[in-house]
């Protein structure tokens, strides 16, 4: 049966294209699906030596098929008349749909796409076109648009065809059995199944599970687009263009750029992108029009496409988990910079300055290293910490994914890591020796006053000859406390005159830990379930591998900080000084190990979010970028995120892209 639609390519210059012609000629009108098929090349008429697309079936000769959209119309007709319907405009299309789909479809049976959108509609096909021309062609106001019915007359945004796609094709079956479903899919070795076209050219894979995908493309006068299911991936994607050319490459580049987004996968600059849609058809005697870089096709994707996983919908949720533990950790990094404080003021007003007779290298040495040095450099990165997760609350609590803010939190958080660790390693040079160190002066880490089991010796040995006699000589007597402790430690330990706001600082300090400890296990908890989203897809791209390394680290990081901070917990919160020096050691030592663990996730990081790295997803993908972060691991997935359509439109615009209305709401001709 013979195609209604005459656009066919004819190896030359300016193809006829007699029905479009006639459509803009008498744009206040369309032709009915009745009058298309009884137009003369239509009406009893046979098309043979089908052999463009492939076989329909692996058990058909190639030339056995050809496609054809007046099926679709013979198929409307069927429907019809199954329903009852008094004629083809009473027909409701609709009417096998879910409820909620029937609310986001429109079937156009008359008037132009300007009575169902903002969206015009450019032609920009060599149909009809003198050589040294190029065409132009608002369709906003064409009538003929929808001429075709049930093959060519859904009006919709690209989210609510995505929604149509789920529904078709996806693992629930709900609008079509399986068994149907199966039916249609295209054969191994064929282009088109039933009502279904294969796109695996349209994933940038060469073959494997995750080249497998199948839709459909629809094209209109005017208008471009394509919706495919991706088996692998369990999702869709479905853009949408207000252009239309001659071989539908702007909606195929954007769907294999944004698939390689969605799956991680190689089809841009990392790697050549392999997608199999046609280039450009205009020849040396037309004036071709200039080809539409990959921004540009992102931009288009921006200004009408979307991305649809509703597997993903589980990963909503954990971006709510991410947005409430990076604001219970920020608050909580604010509430340690302020006890920090209050032990600087302490300790630093105790220090006890170094001898006069010392060098420079040890005047600074004595300075870098105590507890009053500890003190400031913990407050400096308790405070860069909560930029840091402050930083991720504004990207993982907004409706947008802001890969500026992911940036910035990486760097902090890098400075906030080094500067933790300096008062971490200072903190381990004093209490992991053994027997342990007794301080230069009142008051270092910990600080708590041994309340019970304490030698108190009738003569306590003046602070002088503590600071000269070295510890490891008094240990022929150990004192009660802890193994390692010394009678001089314990002496230490007795003098210090505790008073009820130093006792409150260590109670203090006691609940700050066990608290961070039980928000840390809750983040740890979180990274486990991405790095199991993220890690199977490792070995793809350099993103999933990025994605991959950060979840990994964001484990290690988080389990090391915990541990560090149950042990800092049980130190401020215990009595004996052997137990207390024992667990700060042990903390300070899980601090440093901490930072090293999360040191890949801020290179993963830094290299996906800051400008100028290799790998910046801005720098790759463009517009479709805050998709790509709100489905990746990075972005914490799939928020109810939607396109800012004037700032898009103003985009494509710079790119020469038409896009007269900044009203659009991003709904497609189909």
């Amino acid at each position: 049966m013979p195609d209604f639609d005459t656009a066919e390519d004819c190896g030359k210059p300016s193809c006829p294209d007699p029905l479009r012609a006639s459509l803009y000629k008498d744009w206040k009108h369309a032709w009915s699906p009745t009058k298309l098929m009884g137009a003369d090349w239509v009406a009893q008429k046979w098309k043979e030596g089908c052999n463009k697309v492939g076989p329909l079936s692996s058990k058909l000769p190639p030339e056995s098929f050809c496609y054809s959209s007046t099926s679709y119309i013979m198929l409307g007709m069927v429907l019809a008349a199954k329903a009852n319907a008094a004629s083809w405009q009473d027909y409701d299309q609709g009417a096998p749909l879910p409820a909620y789909l029937k609310e986001k479809l429109t079937f156009a049976t008359k008037g132009a796409p300007k009575k169902y959108t903002h969206v015009h509609g450019y032609d920009r096909t060599t149909y009809n076109v003198k050589a040294g021309e190029h065409a132009d062609h608002d369709n906003w106001e064409v009538a003929g648009v929808f001429s075709g019915w049930t093959a060519s007359n859904t009006v919709a945004t690209p989210e609510a065809v995505a929604d149509l796609t789920w529904e078709i094709y996806g693992p629930e079956h709900k609008l079509l059995p399986e068994k149907t479903v199966n039916l249609m899919l295209p054969p191994t070795n064929g282009l088109y199944g039933l009502a279904t076209m294969k796109l695996n050219g349209n994933t940038g894979q060469n073959g494997g599970k995750y080249g497998r995908a199948y839709g459909h493309m629809g094209a209109t006068y005017g208008y471009q687009s394509m919706s495919a299911y991706f088996p692998a991936l369990q999702a869709v994607i479905t853009v949408g263009t207000n252009i239309e050319r001659n071989e539908q490459e702007q909606p195929a580049a954007a769907m294999c750029l944004a698939h390689g987004a969605l799956a991680g996968m190689t089809c841009t600059s990392f790697k050549p992108c392999k997608c199999s849609f046609p280039p450009d058809s205009d020849d040396k005697k037309h004036k071709p029009h200039k080809p539409l870089p990959p921004a540009t096709v992102l931009e288009l994707a921006g200004l009408a496409g979307a991305v649809a996983a509703k597997p993903l919908e589980n990963q909503k949720k954990i971006r709510g988990a991410w947005c409430g533990t990076n604001a219970a950790t920020a608050v909580q990094y604010l509430s340690r910079a302020g006890i920090a404080i209050a032990l600087a003021v302490k300790e630093c007003a105790a220090r006890v300055p170094p001898a006069e007779d010392a060098t420079a290298m040890e005047k600074f040495m004595y300075n870098a290293m105590n507890a009053c040095a500890a003190d400031i450099t913990e407050i400096f990165g308790s405070l860069i910490w909560v930029g840091a997760y402050l930083s991720m609350v504004a990207t993982e609590c907004a409706s947008h994914s802001k890969l500026q803010d992911l940036c910035a939190g990486m760097i902090q958080a890098l400075v906030g890591a080094l500067s933790q660790t300096a008062a971490a390693g200072d903190v381990a040079r004093a209490t992991c020796k053994v027997p342990p160190e007794v301080p230069e002066y009142v008051a270092p880490f910990p600080v708590r006053r041994l309340e019970e089991a304490r030698v108190q010796p009738a003569e306590p040995p003046p602070a002088e000859a503590l600071h000269q006699a070295p510890l490891r000589k008094a240990e022929e007597q150990p004192a009660p406390g802890g193994p390692g402790v010394s009678p001089a430690v314990v002496a230490w330990d007795a003098k210090v005159d505790m008073s009820k706001e130093d006792l409150d600082l260590e109670t203090a300090m006691c609940v700050q830990d066990s608290m961070q400890a039980a928000v840390m296990l809750g983040q740890f908890g979180v990274a486990l379930d991405q790095s199991i989203f993220s890690c199977p897809l490792d070995d793809l791209s350099p993103w999933t591998r990025n994605l991959c390394v950060e979840d990994i680290s964001m484990m290690l990081l988080f389990v090391f900080q915990a541990s560090s901070q149950v042990a800092g917990a049980v130190s401020h919160c215990g009595k004996a000084i052997g137990l207390r020096m024992g667990s700060m050691c042990y903390a300070s030592i899980m601090r440093v190990v901490s930072a090293a663990g999360g040191l890949p996730a801020v290179a993963a990081g830094l290299d996906l979010s800051c400008p100028g790295t290799k790998h910046n997803l801005y720098k790759t993908f463009h517009g479709l970028t805050p998709a790509i972060t709100h489905i990746s691991s990075l972005g914490r997935r799939l928020a109810n995120a939607t396109w800012d359509v004037a700032s898009r439109a103003a985009s494509a615009l710079a790119q020469g892209v038409p896009a007269r209305d900044q009203q659009a709401q991003g709904e497609t001709g189909e």
